[in-house]
């Protein structure tokens, strides 16, 4: 038998997660973050890559297609983006254009 619980910890500021959790009747209390954990910098690294990823970061089109086959041996799905993006890269389809909203 599933274990239940009453309420849970929710050690997020996402009002989004809040209000998922609302629509679903989950009891929640919010953790808040310590003054020490509200002044961590994220300032970027000097060599932290920033906008567009260098070509040498992606996948080569034998790597997709080797994912692909084993996706399929494997008896697995993908997640459609996942699938859309490994089959672009692969030259098996060509590269979707990103929906409005998306």
């Amino acid at each position: 038998m599933p274990e239940t619980f009453s309420c849970i910890t929710l050690a997020s500021a996402s009002p989004r997660r809040r209000e998922l959790l609302r629509q679903i009747g989950v009891n929640f209390k919010r953790l808040r973050p310590s003054k020490k954990d509200a002044e961590v910098d994220e300032t970027p690294l000097p060599r932290e890559m920033a906008g567009r990823v260098p070509q040498r970061y992606f996948l080569s089109s034998q790597a997709c297609r080797g994912i692909l086959r084993r996706a399929s041996m494997r008896g697995k799905k993908l997640p459609g983006h996942l699938k859309r993006a490994l089959e672009a890269g692969a030259g098996q389809t060509a590269p979707a254009m990103p929906q409005q909203g998306t």
